[in-house]
């Protein structure tokens, strides 16, 4: 045992394989955005977009699917399976014991007239030629020096893994909060077009009333009857596609909140107006916007996990020393295995060498640098792809807020028209007909209008979407004890 200290200082040594430096720079940063300065501000924005809208029901709706939403579950439980397998790379560094105990009826011929037999693996010594009962307990421990640092390496990994799912976790905030926000935008679009296009043909039915009354005084011709009819019906078969879509987006909301499809029906059967986002937006800039993104931070904790994997490689084909300890104690009824003269005790170390290796270490590294490489590769992509997403986004709702200025001002000019052509009609200077066509031009500015804000509203989500916002911090891990005792609780 003098050998003891010198095994505790290398256990201290430092591990093999690369010390991960951290994640490395992929791009030079500009201080600003390149896009979308006329609409947004570079203050830090809001984590909770959502409230920018001041919609009340889309706010409830985003609380539900957070905390009822499958999706969501399936993230929080995967980052639960990272943590605990975290502690348990933790747990590995640490010695290892087992309690045993038992009863055997043992016959031992030895075909000897006298002498002794040692019962294999117990301190117990029987006559030969006889049938008897052994009693036994003891207590084994073990403890394997981390010479070369591979289980450090694996509690490591392990702890960058659990980041992982951290980050996971939140990105899935993310992506669930944006398909509620777009989902709920694109019900109150549909519900807005049904509206106009329910007035559209309301129009349409009555200047075809007008112009058949005309056609039996000799005023129109048939073939004037027959367009109108065609435009009228083919107006009026867009409402069920509509009325389609509204239920789909209704049940896709329930659904997405973790309820059945037709739970939010009544509930979201009256009609709102689109949402509209504030007039400026705060991004904040492209360096907050790389650290905020769970995406982002789940690849590069992926990265120091790929890092962590090639110690933890190398450390599995060099020698390891395990210390083993075992106090046991037998005898032939249970009375004796009390006693001490049945007492024994066997200690030392223990090695252990992969000699015969083939190329297996060699192959075994390069793969981990592989994957290591690939990381690393997916990091600097991600990374990138961040980037052209906020950009573009960006551009979108600049250039989706341009034209709803525009189309703004149409609807305004087309409801001026609308105005004066029945002051001009009650004073004789325009026909009823004509001016149902001014009416009809408006409307179908008013459908481009509303579909407008239903594509800004949705440029909006998309833009804080793509800056990483809509989470919150994961909560603090449970003792392992306790997540074991709820999983033991919820089994079917």
């Amino acid at each position: 045992m003098r050998s003891l200290p010198l095994l505790l200082c290398l256990a201290a040594c430092a591990p093999l394989g690369p010390d991960y430096q951290g994640p490395p720079v992929v791009a030079t940063l500009a201080a600003r955005f390149q896009h979308g300065q006329a609409a947004t501000v570079a203050a830090n924005p809001p984590a909770e977009w959502w409230t920018g809208f001041n919609d009340a029901e889309l706010t409830r709706l985003i609380a539900r699917a957070r905390a009822d939403s499958p999706a969501l579950a399936v993230a929080r439980a995967r980052l639960a399976q990272s943590r605990a397998a975290y502690a348990g790379a933790v747990a590995n560094l640490n010695p290892a014991g087992a309690v045993l105990g038992g009863t055997l009826d043992t016959r031992i011929g030895t075909g000897e007239a006298g002498g002794s037999v040692l019962v294999p693996g117990l301190p117990l010594t029987l006559p030969s030629d006889v049938q008897n009962d052994v009693y036994f307990t003891g207590f084994d421990a073990s403890w394997e020096t981390d010479l070369l640092g591979g289980k450090r390496r694996a509690a490591e990994r392990g702890r960058a893994q659990a980041e992982a799912a951290e980050a996971a976790f939140a990105d899935a905030q993310v992506q669930l909060a944006a398909e509620v926000g777009r989902a709920y935008v694109a019900l109150r679009g549909a519900q807005d077009a049904l509206a106009i296009t329910r007035r559209s043909v309301a129009l349409k039915q009555r200047g075809l009333t007008l112009s058949e009354d005309a056609a039996t005084q000799g005023v129109t011709n048939a073939l004037d009857i027959a367009r109108l009819r065609a435009d009228a019906a083919a107006t009026e078969a867009q409402m069920p596609l509509i009325e389609a879509q509204v239920d789909a987006l209704t049940a896709q909301l329930a659904v997405l909140t973790g309820t059945t499809p037709a739970a939010l029906a009544p509930e979201l059967a009256r009609p709102r107006a689109v949402p509209r986002p504030p007039r400026k937006v705060a991004i904040g800039n492209p360096a907050d916007m790389l650290r905020r993104r769970p995406d982002i931070r789940e690849a590069e904790r992926r990265l120091a996990a790929s890092s962590a994997a090639i110690g933890e490689t190398a450390a599995s084909f060099f020698p390891k020393i395990t210390f083993m300890g075992l106090v046991s104690t037998a005898g032939g009824t249970p009375g004796a295995v009390l006693r001490s003269d049945g007492l024994g005790l066997a200690v030392g170390p223990v090695l252990q060498w992969n000699a015969l290796d083939f190329g297996r270490k060699d192959a075994a590294l390069a793969q981990a640098a592989g994957l290591r490489d690939e990381a690393l590769a997916g990091y600097r992509q991600t990374v990138l792809a961040a980037l052209a997403d906020a950009e573009g986004s960006l551009s979108a709702f600049e250039k989706r807020r341009a034209s709803v200025a525009r189309l703004s001002t149409a609807s305004t000019e087309a409801a001026k028209a609308t105005e004066l052509a029945a002051q001009m009609t009650g004073a004789g200077t325009l026909s009823v007909i004509d001016q149902l066509d001014i009416q009809r031009a408006q409307l179908q500015i008013d459908l481009a209008l509303s579909q407008g804000r239903t594509e800004l509203a949705t440029a909006y989500i998309g833009l804080n979407k793509s800056l990483g916002l809509g989470w919150s911090p994961a909560p603090p891990p449970l003792p392992v004890a306790e997540v074991a005792q709820a999983a033991m609780a919820k089994a079917p």
